[in-house]
């Protein structure tokens, strides 16, 4: 998944993008991180006109109706992970923390003490 993208909101099991509420806020929050690509839900586009001049002109908004939509942009190839590594250029999978509770093990598993 690419390091500089976001998204909120639902996904149906039939893949369709639901839409949410709270653009404005979520934007900043976007922006506030350094995040560069919003996905937003199709049928948020309108709600645009409420979000910050500054964050519209820092992060690209990406309207999407279907999972397809989401996974085309948001999944990086294997060509682009290959290069990074032969590159020099660290995959951010492998620069970045773990987000496993400190009490678990990477197999998932509880420690127990």
């Amino acid at each position: 998944v690419r390091h500089d993208l976001a998204m909120t909101g639902e996904i149906t099991l039939h893949g369709n993008v639901l839409p949410i509420g709270g653009l404005k806020e979520k934007s900043m929050a976007a922006y506030r991180e350094g995040i560069s690509t919003v996905l937003i839900p199709k049928n948020n586009e309108p709600d645009l006109f409420e979000v910050d001049g500054e964050v519209k002109e820092k992060i690209h908004f990406i309207p999407v109706s279907d999972l397809s939509q989401v996974l085309s942009t948001a999944l990086v190839s294997e060509t682009v992970l290959d290069k990074r590594r032969r590159g020099g250029k660290q995959s951010r999978a492998k620069s970045a923390p773990s987000i496993l509770p400190a009490d678990t093990e990477p197999s998932g598993s509880i420690i127990r003490q």
